[in-house]
Parts: structure tokens; sequence; C-alpha cells
């Protein structure tokens, strides 16, 4: 893969950056959870098109589909960073606790998993 440019807007004509845009629009339209987020707002708005509910209940029926979708994907992150962190720790038992620390957190940033 080519080497974007970062000066000015010349990273905008690189092939690589929308090389990298395709790829992450593409990741996130496989994802679940934009399909869980297009297909409960499709089906509350229909209903409030049908009058079957209210605004009321439009907002409260998206907004906690909504909570809950990025709550998940939050406790999956956090539980993801802990195994890492474990994982590295159970390699560097002999040492002492805070050098310990000290290598955990830069493994952890080395591999992008930053909260």
């Amino acid at each position: 893969m080519k080497k974007m440019e970062t000066n000015g807007f010349n990273i905008f004509l690189s092939y690589s950056f929308w090389d990298s845009v395709f790829v992450k629009v593409t990741e996130s339209l496989i994802s679940v959870k934009v399909w869980g987020l297009v297909a409960i707002t499709t089906l509350s708005s229909v209903f409030l098109v049908k009058g079957h509910i209210n605004g009321d209940n439009w907002v409260m029926i998206n907004s906690s589909v909504y909570g809950i979708i990025y709550g998940m994907r939050e406790i999956f992150k956090m539980s993801r960073i802990k195994i890492f962190e474990e994982s590295i720790k159970d390699k560097n038992e002999n040492k002492d606790d805070d050098d310990d620390w000290v290598e955990v957190s830069n493994e952890v940033r080395k591999a992008g998993l930053t909260r």
C-alpha cells in the first residue's frame, strides 16, 4: 500500500486514502450493529407513520435500542482490553509489579487497544 501524503489536501487525492475509506465503509456495512440500528429505526418509523405508536414511544424505542447496542459494544471493547492485559501480565509474572504495569500499558498502546 502506498504511503499517504499528509501535506494539505493531497491526502484526499491519494489512492490509499480512498482504499482505506472503502474498506472502513464496507466493514461498517457488514457489521451487525449497523443492520440492527437500520432495522429498528425503519420498523419504528413505519409504526409511527401508520399510527401504531406516538412520538414519545418512537424516541423511547430508538434511544433504548441504540443505548443497548452501543453499550454492549463498549463492554466487549473493555473485556478485550482486560483479556489482553491479563495475557501480558501472565508473560511477565516474574517482574516487579510497577515494571509489569508499565510494560502492560505500553503493550496495550502498541496494540491500539486504548479506551
